[in-house]
């Protein structure tokens, strides 16, 4: 049974590890105009370069706005800055805009948070071996993928060595969240694995699909209880309205 557990966590966690790098190689619809730099002459998007670019240097540009960096909303006094979340939204919808409702970002950031938190206080590390593979990952794309990583580089405006201390800080992050869904698996097991058999068939291979898509409903409503527990402050007026 320990085998099999280790085999169902091991599988969940590599699904896991490889939604964190999606953001790199989604595709978006080509030809869409953007304005650049509030000047009247179009952007026009024709490949996953020009994508990418144009997406670096929309986050570079938050930098122009008064205030980015101030805190927007505070979740058990830990702040979510108003450049996390205009960084997180451009990546999820430009150029194609409400392909992720606002609200199930905030959602999204909320739980993220809540995770970290809980993580800390359980005084739990990332998983040996994790973060350097999941940062081998990003170096192997940077390899099958130059132009595309190099034109995200340049477009916000940053040295490579600069883009990859801050994607090491959020794989980071991705991996410490990755070993508190762990834990919350290998404590729940048999509660887990009550609900699984409800749905599994004779096989292994389903027993392991159905552990997998009960360990995610599990772990997603411990996250989304843990959002419920949180002491939630939305400080900016424009996201509490939005959020409405």
């Amino acid at each position: 049974m320990k085998i099999f557990q280790k085999q169902c966590i091991t599988f969940l966690l590599i699904c896991l590890a490889i939604s964190s790098l999606l953001f790199i190689t989604s595709c978006y619809d080509e030809n869409f105009m953007q304005q650049t730099n509030g000047n009247d002459v179009p952007f026009i998007i024709t490949n996953d370069r020009d994508r990418a670019y144009i997406i670096g240097r929309r986050i570079r540009e938050l930098s122009l706005i008064p205030g980015i960096d101030e805190p927007a909303i505070l979740v058990n006094g830990d702040p979510i800055t108003r450049r996390e979340i205009n960084t997180r939204n451009i990546r999820a919808n430009y150029p194609n805009r409400n392909s992720q409702p606002f609200d199930e970002i905030i959602n999204i950031m909320l739980r993220q948070t809540v995770a970290l938190q809980e993580a800390q206080q359980r005084g739990l590390q990332p998983i040996p071996g994790r973060l350097h593979a999941g940062m081998e990952t990003l170096r192997r794309l940077r390899e099958d993928m130059p132009e595309i990583i190099s034109a995200h580089i340049e477009g916000l405006g940053i040295s490579e060595d600069e883009y990859f201390n801050m994607r090491k800080e959020s794989e980071y992050n991705s991996v410490l969240i990755d070993a508190l869904a762990e834990s919350i698996i290998e404590t729940h097991t048999d509660e887990i694995r009550v609900a699984a058999d409800i749905r599994m068939e004779e096989t292994d291979e389903a027993l392991h699909r159905a552990f997998f898509i009960v360990s995610q409903e599990f772990v997603r409503d411990y996250f989304d209880n843990l959002v419920e527990q949180a002491n939630i402050e939305i400080l900016d007026p424009e996201i509490r309205e939005l959020l409405q």
